[in-house]
């Protein structure tokens, strides 16, 4: 008995010493974050100047967490397209973007899944590539006017009078999120989620395309609004996504002679 206690007390002390010394022991274990690209086509990916993946339609492999550059070669010519430090997130997704060949390659990170969500409403980040609107990275504002019925002559959509606007858009993508209300009261049932998104400049004045008014076309496609659970007044009740990455694409507008405007979609990346 008196031999098995000081077995114990000897392995307890070894612990002890080995705890103290910790500015010598180096721990084996270190969390790796899983990186995953989407979108890469014909690039390959380098992890701080190594080739880290040469998938066509994405790659995920583990990383050390923290500051990396990160850089994108296209696979045909070897020119790198793209180099750029990210602080590399637990779980993280970064999508190969070009909004047109004629603009450069960027990496952007997609942050829908951790963006929380807010009742009646949804979220848009969205930046100006359409080099017919703006030049450069010229401020604009965009106002959101809502479709609220249809016009039974025309077919036409009819949209709201009052907009919400979001302001002070570029040609980056801002960090956070803008957030847009889906009305129900007054929209006429089974009605598309959908808006008339106005082209205006900082000071709220139309910015005009030879002479005539910029307005976009903004459907979420996948957002309904849930009119058997909603009481039409104060809970909007949406089945969808809410949380959108969107980009004005580049001379991507075509004139309506009918209506007197220029117009087109407004793209998602997410």
């Amino acid at each position: 008995m008196r031999k098995r206690f000081y077995l114990i007390l000897t392995l307890y002390s070894f612990f002890i010493i080995s705890c103290q010394k910790g500015d010598e022991s180096v721990n084996p274990y270190q969390e790796l974050a899983q990186l995953t690209f989407v979108n890469t086509g014909p690039f390959k990916l380098l992890y701080n100047g190594e080739p880290a993946s040469t998938s066509n339609n994405g790659a995920s492999f583990n990383v050390l967490p923290g500051k990396a550059k990160l850089s994108l070669v296209n696979s045909e010519t070897g020119k790198t397209e793209f180099e750029g430090e990210f602080d590399i997130k637990p779980k993280d997704t970064l999508y190969v973007f070009q909004p047109s060949p004629a603009l450069p390659l960027n990496l952007i990170r997609n942050t829908q899944s951790s963006e929380p969500e807010r009742e009646g409403y949804i979220k848009i980040k969205i930046a100006n590539f359409a080099s017919s609107i703006t030049d450069g990275n010229e401020f604009i504002n965009l106002a959101f006017r809502q479709q609220i019925g249809q016009d039974p002559e025309t077919w036409e959509p009819i949209y709201s009078e009052k907009s919400d606007t979001i302001k002070n858009v570029t040609d980056q993508f801002e960090d956070i999120y803008s957030e847009i209300p889906v009305k129900i009261e007054g929209v006429e049932i089974n009605t598309t989620v959908q808006y008339l998104v106005e082209v205006l400049s900082p000071d709220n004045h139309p910015i005009l395309r030879e002479g005539k008014p910029i307005k976009l076309i903004y459907l979420p496609s996948l957002l309904q609004i849930d009119w058997w659970n909603s009481d039409g007044n104060d809970t909007v009740d949406l089945i969808g996504p809410k949380v959108y990455m969107n980009y004005i694409n580049h001379d991507n507008l075509y004139y309506r002679e009918d209506l007197g405007y220029w117009t087109g979609d407004i793209s998602f990346v997410f």
